[in-house]
């Protein structure tokens, strides 16, 4: 069955895969940071918590992880707290390390950086495209 699609949906991915390399070559100018208090932080990250914990992906690697785990088959709390608290303080850390190093590095990189990062994925990202395309038609 799936081999029916596959065609089209390689062809499919290649003409995205083109108009996103094309969109990353014209990038538009940066613009500046929003100014945030520590109020707004609060409801900011207490809103990404609950569009990510109601996410399907997020909620099934959870019931993955939770099975894995073999916690599925213990009722109550005291098994799952851990794992949860600890997936919560891993995401908390990643995301404070990924958003203090871009703050600390956008000062300190070029001034033309991003529009050549940007250039040089849309270059990538058209070179898959048309591989993508290439391999539906052969």
């Amino acid at each position: 069955m799936l081999a029916q699609i596959d065609t089209p949906l390689r062809l499919i991915g290649g003409a995205f895969m083109l108009w996103l390399g094309w969109k990353s070559l014209t990038p538009e100018p940066p613009r500046a940071a929003a100014k945030i208090s520590t109020r707004d932080l609060l409801g900011t990250t207490a809103a990404t918590f609950l569009l990510t914990i109601t996410n399907p992906m997020t909620i099934l690697s959870f019931a993955a992880l939770f099975a894995g785990l073999g916690l599925a088959s213990t009722s109550g709390f005291t098994g799952a707290w851990p794992v949860v608290s600890g997936v919560f303080a891993g995401s908390m850390l990643w995301w404070i390390l990924l958003s203090g190093g871009v703050a600390l590095a956008r000062h300190r990189l070029p001034e033309g950086f991003t529009i050549w990062v940007s250039r040089l994925s849309g270059a990538v990202l058209i070179s898959f495209g048309i591989w993508a395309a290439i391999s539906a038609l052969v």
